[in-house]
């Protein structure tokens, strides 16, 4: 599920800021996580992908794993250490957009269950984030991409 970057960042936060993002980390479960996913916590302390499509989040996203020189589109390897933020309202950071969305800039984007973003359904739902640009995924040679998001 590695996903394809366009847009040129090399970190998966965009602001910096004092008070933007708390960092953490912890062990995975036994699935392979990637920078941008939005995962949440297991009742063992580990991190998984969000696994609730459309529900509840804390914001909380996987970093790219810099202190062992990995980037943007590499995953972490399965019940290993990952680095994640719990991001502010109002950051920008990137998030994984499912391939077959097509959004555009100020779309609504709710968890897919997997750890990763797709458009809202229109159905109740919690929005996680903004989209801060336009990306055309619906193509049939379409891959899961990072999008730059505005997390709310």
């Amino acid at each position: 599920m590695a996903a394809q970057n366009t847009n040129g960042s090399n970190t998966i936060q965009l602001d910096h800021e004092a008070g933007d993002f708390i960092s953490d980390e912890a062990l995975a479960t036994a699935v392979a996580l990637y920078p941008g996913m939005l995962v949440e916590k297991t009742s063992t302390g580990a991190v998984q992908a969000h696994s609730t499509a459309g529900g509840w989040s804390e914001r909380t996203i996987v970093q790219e794993d810099a202190l062992q020189g990995k980037n943007v589109t590499e995953a972490y390897a399965a019940s290993g250490r990952v680095f994640f933020n719990r991001v502010r309202r109002g950051a920008r950071s990137l998030m994984i957009l499912f391939a077959g969305e097509n959004v555009a800039i100020g779309a609504e984007l709710i968890s897919d269950g997997s750890g990763r973003v797709i458009a809202t359904t229109g159905t109740p739902e919690e929005t996680v984030a903004i989209a801060d640009e336009a990306l055309d995924l619906s193509g049939s040679g379409a891959v899961d991409t990072l999008i730059r998001v505005r997390v709310i």
